[in-house]
């Protein structure tokens, strides 16, 4: 089995192999944005290596890469907005822009341990990109809301979606340092499904955190 650096090794290599074979109509400036990304992929991975390990140097490798996909759409003229935007609808959140408010459904089942507050360790790439999206709009109002199916007393439901969106909130303030008095959090228990609660499915798409919050466009 090859060692986590040999990895780092072979991607950086598919990286700057793919940015050399430019064909000759390839702009000289596109050329060499991508080469530039390529060798901040393949430093990253090796600072990573460096300070905290094998194990850092494979997650530095492949946000290299995340990063040379971003230096790509860039060149197509894809914002950073949009670029996590689209990754935020391939992790399974779901955005509702209406005019400048925004609402964003997350199942919590991505998000927390089965009827549990207790944050999935596979939920922060998740949440990561979620404050970085959050970050590219300048709001003045955020809330987040939690939603559990109908298993269970009522009351133990609200108290458990509480916690949730409260432990939502204060992740997303930890890296945005959104302000306090900006921000609110519900826990609505059992109330609005928008599924049914008879089948395992339906169920799945109750237990959800919903955020909403309005911002002010820039325009120019």
């Amino acid at each position: 089995m090859k060692s986590p650096q040999s990895i780092c090794i072979i991607i950086l290599a598919l990286i700057v192999s793919a940015c050399v074979a430019a064909t000759p109509d390839t702009p000289r400036q596109i050329h060499k944005t991508f080469l530039g990304t390529a060798l901040g992929a393949g430093s990253g991975a090796a600072i990573g290596a460096a300070i905290s390990g094998p194990a850092a140097a494979v997650g530095a490798a492949v946000g290299g890469v995340a990063g040379m996909l971003i230096g790509r759409d860039m060149q197509n003229h894809v914002t950073p907005r949009d670029f996590v935007t689209r990754q935020l609808s391939c992790m399974g959140v779901k955005i509702l822009p209406v005019g400048e408010q925004m609402t964003l459904l997350i199942p919590a089942d991505k998000v927390f341990h089965s009827t549990s507050p207790r944050m999935k360790r596979s939920a922060k790439p998740l949440l990561n990109t979620l404050a970085v999206f959050l970050s590219h709009y300048p709001m003045i109002s955020m809330e987040v809301d939690a939603y559990s199916d109908n298993v269970g007393p009522s009351l133990r439901s609200e108290k458990l979606t509480k916690a949730r969106a409260a432990v939502v909130a204060q992740y997303l303030w930890d890296r945005n340092h959104l302000d306090t008095r900006l921000l609110f959090t519900y826990g609505y228990g059992q109330q609005s499904p928008i599924a049914s609660n008879q089948t395992p499915t339906g169920r799945a798409i109750n237990r959800r955190i919903v955020i909403h919050f309005q911002w002010i466009p820039t325009y120019g």
